[in-house]
């Protein structure tokens, strides 16, 4: 919590493919005792959603053809996003795959990831997303990921948007941080690294950092 306070983060994002809702409110509350960063809802169920958050991805699934993800959840929970007032982000979720293991969202949302060698099918679904009215997309690789979505894809993906490109799952060291960046994602997203060791988040924040005043 106190690298939050430092200001290593922008912002925080609650939420999991296979937690309940019991403890979302409990934490997002507790998190705000330590920081001003924004705390935005990324659930992974109808049941994490919380008032005491300042905003939710609203995501809708469109790398895969399962309506449920792509609609059905989300019908389910907007009369309680509504209820809450909370600002909704809507969010073309795209998971895509470097060939490892199955990740747990594709798992239970029963759905194949895009594969990372075909980034033009990335690139057109999150045209799509973007002609549909999303206002920002999600590239994943999953959480705990073994490989980084690419900077190819990345790159392919931002040129054919101009929506904020999110980008999570993999994400570990310094070098995959400034590819990331200088491929063209606005937001990094960061999860097992720190859970591992919170002190990483210093080390990535510092790279993009240098990264930036090398090109000011």
């Amino acid at each position: 919590m106190d690298l939050l306070s430092r200001g290593y983060a922008d912002m925080v994002l609650v939420g999991g493919s296979t937690s309940g809702g019991e403890n979302v409110d409990a934490l997002i509350r507790c998190i705000k005792r330590h920081t001003d960063v924004p705390v935005i809802l990324f659930p992974g169920n109808s049941y994490q959603i919380a008032a005491s958050a300042d905003g939710i991805l609203f995501l809708s699934l469109i790398s895969g053809r399962n309506a449920d993800y792509l609609i059905g959840r989300q019908v389910e929970a907007a009369p309680l996003i509504k209820a809450c007032e909370i600002p909704v982000i809507p969010t073309g979720y795209i998971m895509v795959s470097g060939g490892g293991p199955l990740s747990t969202a594709s798992y239970l949302t029963q759905t194949l990831p895009i594969p990372m060698s075909k980034p033009e099918v990335a690139a057109q679904t999150a045209l799509a997303g973007e002609m549909l009215g999303m206002q920002a997309i999600y590239l994943e690789a999953g959480s705990g990921a073994t490989q980084e979505v690419s900077s190819e894809l990345i790159q392919r993906v931002k040129s054919s948007i101009s929506i904020p490109l999110i980008v999570g799952g993999g994400i570990s060291y310094p070098g995959q941080v400034v590819s990331a960046v200088l491929a063209g994602a606005n937001v990094l997203v960061i999860g097992t690294a720190i859970e591992e060791d919170p002190e990483v988040l210093v080390t990535l924040r510092n790279a993009i950092r240098q990264q930036i005043s090398v090109h000011e």
